[in-house]
Formats: C-alpha cells, structure tokens, sequence
C-alpha cells in the first residue's frame, strides 16, 4: 500500500496526536477561542454543503468513486473538503491559543504534506478511472485555491443529506470542542 493510500485510510486517526499536542500546550483566550469557533463553524459548514454534492463513497476507507463531481463547490476547487479540513484545523490550531508564532506554519506544513501526499494518491486514482474526464477536469479547476470561478450548480442532494453524511465528523467537532471548553474551564 503507497503511503497516500495509508493515509487515506486513516485519515480520521492521524490528526489525533495533534489534537492532543494542541489541548497539553494550549493556554485558551478569549478572542483566539471566538476566531478557532468561527474557523471550525464555517469548515464544517463548507464540508457539509461539499458532501450535498458527493455520494456516500467518499466516507470509506478506500479511494474509489461512481462519477468526477465537477459540480457546486468541486466546479470552483478539486478538493472543497480538504479545504474546510484546512479550516477545522486551523480552527483548533487558533483555539489552542498563545503558541500560534510556532502552531500555525507547523499546522500548514504537516497539513501540506499530509494532503499532499493524499491527494496524489487520490488523483492518481482517478486519472486512471476516468481517463477521459479527469485530466480535463484537472487542468480546469485549481486543487485548492480558485483561479476560476465558473459555478456548476448541478443538482446537490438535500441538506440533511449533507448533514447525515457528516455526523461523524460533526460529533468529533463536538466531542473535540467539548475538551477544549473543559481545559479553558480548568484554565479559568
């Protein structure tokens, strides 16, 4: 298994050492947990919009999938759930508090190579799935940043389907937030 798959696979795991490192070193303030919570609010939202216009595949633990989504978010960024996963964890990176001089570039880089190397993995996938839609895909849209923005509403399923194919990460947010509420409680 190439390292990208691995990672793929154990995507919900490998954040969690960080996590951690973030709630043993963190020295919560007020205005760093208002900008974390903003931060976290407005991935999970994006991520939840995203997945109106994915199918359930994107929840395994196996690269694959039925289609190239080009629509809603996907018709702007290849990778709309990775960005609001840069988001989340800059959220949690933020609400850590007075370390962010050395938490923040350290959370760009190990989240640059670690999507990095995902994301490899993942178009590598696809280019040989759909080798006729893919590379065209790929030379249209950025994987992150939008260079254009011509939007595809296409035909998003509804938000409470979004909502039902996020509640494990929303639970985790939840459960994670609850930790850093108590440390901030234990701090006070």
């Amino acid at each position: 298994m190439r390292i990208g798959e691995f990672l793929f696979r154990y995507r919900s795991f490998i954040p969690v050492p960080y996590i951690i490192f973030l709630l043993i070193v963190s020295k919560p303030c007020t205005p760093c947990i208002i900008l974390g919570v903003v931060l976290i609010i407005t991935g999970e939202i994006l991520r939840i919009y995203t997945q109106r216009f994915t199918g359930d595949w994107t929840r395994g633990s196996k690269i694959e999938g039925e289609r190239v989504v080009d629509s809603g978010p996907f018709s702007i960024v290849r990778h709309p759930l990775y960005t609001a996963n840069l988001l989340i964890g800059a959220g949690y990176t933020v609400l850590s508090g007075n370390l962010l001089v050395y938490l923040i570039p350290l959370y760009i880089i190990l989240f640059g190579v670690y999507y990095t190397l995902i994301i490899l993995a993942e178009e590598d996938y696809l280019t040989r799935k759909f080798p006729d839609v893919y590379p065209e895909y790929r030379n249209r849209v950025s994987a992150f940043i939008p260079l254009r923005f011509k939007w595809n509403g296409g035909n998003p399923s509804p938000w409470r389907e979004g909502i039902k194919r996020e509640k494990s990460t929303i639970l985790t947010t939840m459960i994670i937030l609850l930790f850093f509420t108590g440390r901030f409680l234990w701090k006070h």
